[in-house]
């Protein structure tokens, strides 16, 4: 059997603020977490929400380069001037405030409409952190180790999965995009997040004949999809050529980037987006192929993923 490694926002979610760049520091308080289940530890830093994974041999390294908003031309909108910025271009020094750690349902019974999923789903321990944006969006991530086997997923699609598999949601909310008042530099249409994902492997290798399937190293694989759902259970696509992988230096980073999403004029929706980790199990046996329609999931609100610098020494595992 095999572990896994998801990135799904769940709704509603509670946060604290944090601060990005040069924004002023709202209910600071720079701590860092680790939670440990079913053979699988995770650790997180409060700054830069730099996360550290270990399962058996295997080692993964998930950290957020950079959240921009971008104009319909791909030009990077929201990043310069006095005004509040809609870009980061280094998590390094942002802060992440978290909640309690709880045992929580990981298949979403309202999007789907399942009667029996008290008997099907999967459990598993989740610990959500955030931070907020000079413009009021929200960046909340949601990790789960799965406890208990079972069922989950939501409208993009579902899966089994196993005990000690993770799942890393990356959400952005109320995401404030600029307009011809808000920002000089142009009108936001794309919001995209780089992360960077690093496996014991030098760099990560696709995987022939398995369709958006990366070798991480110690047979861990990162599966991806180029869907995500919004917050009214609508399941879109990403612009074409996305997710994107770029490697450079012995770093492999991936690009998810998503459309501008409203409610209407004045209301963004919130996206989920949900890419996959697989590792080995405690045996060294591996799991069967994911068994969903859609591997997505971001409540943008990308969890960046989904999305994640400034590694302290007792949380470093490389």
């Amino acid at each position: 059997m095999k572990a896994f490694i998801s990135f799904l926002p769940i709704l509603p979610l509670t946060f604290l603020s944090g601060s990005f760049g040069s924004s002023t520091i709202q209910n600071r308080r720079l701590e860092n977490k680790q939670i440990e289940a079913a053979g699988l530890t995770v650790k997180i830093l409060g700054q830069s929400g730099k996360m550290n994974l270990m399962s058996n041999n295997s080692k993964v390294q998930i950290t957020m380069d950079a959240l921009k908003e971008y104009d319909m031309d791909g030009k990077v909108v929201g990043n310069t001037g006095s005004s509040a910025k809609h870009s980061i271009n280094n998590f390094a020094q942002v802060d992440f405030t978290f909640g309690a750690e709880e045992t929580v349902t990981l298949f979403d019974t309202a999007a789907v409409n399942e009667t029996t999923i008290n008997e099907t789903s999967a459990r598993g321990l989740q610990l959500t952190f955030s931070s907020t944006l000079d413009t009021g969006s929200k960046l909340i991530v949601v990790s789960n180790i799965v406890k208990e086997a079972g069922l989950a997923g939501d409208a993009g699609g579902n899966w089994t999965l196993d005990a000690g598999d993770f799942k890393f949601n990356i959400n952005l909310e109320d995401w404030q995009w600029c307009t011809a008042d808000t920002c000089k530099g142009g009108v936001g249409k794309y919001v995209q997040i780089d992360i960077e994902i690093k496996g014991n492997s030098t760099q990560a290798q696709e995987v022939e004949g398995e369709e958006s399937t990366f070798e991480l190293g110690a047979d861990t694989k990162l599966e991806l999809a180029n869907t995500y759902v919004t917050s009214d259970g609508t399941v879109r696509t990403m612009p074409d050529g996305y997710p994107m992988m770029t490697q450079q230096g012995g770093k492999t980073a991936f690009a998810f980037r998503f459309e501008k999403f409203m409610v209407d004029e004045d209301k963004a929706q919130n996206i989920k987006y949900d890419p996959i980790l697989r590792f080995p199990n405690q045996d060294g046996s591996t799991s069967p192929p994911l068994t969903t329609s859609s591997a997505s999931g971001v409540n943008l609100a990308l969890s960046s993923m989904l999305a994640v610098s400034g590694l302290i020494a007792y949380l470093q595992v490389f």
